[in-house]
């Protein structure tokens, strides 16, 4: 299959965004009403999409055609110039099959101006609907080393009268990957994997060994152990991985049969990108990436740390509730520091009224009575009083109150209190700025 050979539905809003010229199939007949005849297939579709665009072609066709005026029109290319549509002629009577010379016309007319222009050009593969060509042959017309893709969603037509009766692997492979938005298939001549990258069998498949920046759920089909086997395409397993897509694998009872060494290796490779299995069935599993745990700490709300020898203090109020003592509004404090908390504070406060007590690197400082109802000012005095009983027999140490996280006018009131109470041979230092 060539590169620039794909399998998908081009008919969306993804597509449009991407491309710069979109095209569908067409034929040289123009009805009275000077609209060109688009009534079935694609170009039924594009009629459909946007208004009066039948019409616009149908005076493009006309101007431009190459034929006599009572006989349908000859032109091969039209462009549109109000959208990015253009009509790619396969036909001369739309009842008719295409003629080969005429589609290796519009071939050759299209590839010399995608060379000029270096557009990124997308149409279906033309003449193997309802135009009757051999898809196979139509593909060996085309250069694959140009700026045009070629779609197709499937390959009725392709070895009319040669249907094989399907293997049970692969009414398997049909209910796998039912649902998937793109297939990476390939794989040696004549095998499974070949065949869906053809297009075959898997006609529900929309779209198959492209780079799909939509696409969320991926499917992999990869040759067994047999003669000549050909590996899975890392670069686009990559692609989707990086992008954290799902992927479809087979189960894991058929992917450890002895035959599956291809489904054995993209599923050692997927683990090793940090993917792991989340659900499985009789027909598939599904992969997914390991999301990995963040625990989230708690900040200290210090911005002296006790290390650098201060004693910081710790806000608190006197309310119990459920076996803890509440602390204040909008005060975090590490796990640690909160375990310090409840450790020694509960049992100070059932026994002792006093408002501050000292405890290794920390003292607690209580602020309030009840949280709930904010700082009060009478318990902030009587703590700085405290405090600076206890500082006052330890004059070497330097003691931090952490105002930071206070609302403002609780912040602006709590610093006035602590600077007014406190005696001048007393040092501590005060956290303003908020973060």
């Amino acid at each position: 299959m060539k590169k620039n050979v794909i399998k998908m539905d081009i008919y969306n809003n993804e597509v449009y965004k991407k491309y710069d010229r979109i095209g569908f199939t067409a034929n040289g007949v123009i009805k009275n009403n000077f609209e060109l005849v688009m009534g079935a297939g694609n170009a039924k579709i594009v009629r459909d999409a946007f208004n009066g665009i039948a019409k616009r072609f149908g005076i493009l066709a006309m101007e431009n055609t190459r034929g006599e005026s009572n006989e349908p029109a000859i032109y091969n290319l039209l462009f549109d110039k109000k959208t990015k549509i253009f009509a790619f002629q396969t036909k001369l009577e739309y009842k008719d099959k295409s003629p080969k010379y005429l589609v290796k016309q519009s071939i050759k007319k299209l590839e010399e101006y995608a060379d000029k222009t270096k557009e990124r050009i997308i149409l279906p593969i033309p003449g193997i609907g309802h135009g009757g060509l051999d898809f196979d042959e139509v593909v060996s017309w085309i250069n694959e080393n140009t700026t045009i893709t070629w779609a197709y969603l499937s390959n009725n037509n392709r070895n009319k009268g040669e249907e094989k009766k399907l293997s049970e692997h692969q009414v398997k492979d049909i209910e796998k990957f039912r649902g998937i938005d793109v297939l990476i298939s390939r794989g040696v001549e004549g095998s499974s994997s070949w065949r869906y990258a053809r297009g075959e069998i898997l006609k529900e498949v929309r779209a198959i060994n492209i780079k799909d920046e939509t696409a969320k759920i991926i499917g992999v089909s990869i040759n067994g152990n047999r003669k000549n086997r050909i590996s899975f395409d890392k670069e686009l397993v990559d692609y989707y991985a990086n992008r954290e897509s799902t992927f479809i694998l087979d189960s894991k009872h058929n992917r450890e049969r002895d035959f599956n060494i291809g489904e054995q290796e993209i599923a050692k490779y997927l683990h090793e990108k940090g993917y792991a299995t989340t659900k499985e069935n009789e027909y598939k599993t599904i992969w997914k990436k390991k999301k990995k745990r963040i625990i989230k700490k708690k900040k200290e709300k210090f911005v002296y740390s006790c290390s650098k020898g201060y004693i910081c203090g710790v806000m608190i109020s006197s309310t119990e509730r459920e076996g803890k003592i509440m602390l204040p509004e909008n005060v975090g404090y590490s796990i640690k520091v909160e375990e310090r908390i409840q450790k020694e504070i509960l049992p100070w406060k059932k026994y002792d009224q006093n408002e501050v007590k000292i405890s290794g690197n920390l003292f607690f400082f209580q602020v309030c009575i009840n949280p709930l109802n904010g700082l009060h000012g009478n318990v902030v005095r009587q703590s700085i009083r405290s405090l600076n009983e206890i500082a006052t027999k330890n004059k070497n140490k330097i003691y931090a109150i952490d105002c930071r996280d206070f609302k403002d006018k609780h912040r602006r009131e709590t610093i006035a209190m602590i600077m007014s109470e406190t005696v001048e041979n007393v040092k501590i230092v005060i956290n303003k700025e908020r973060t």
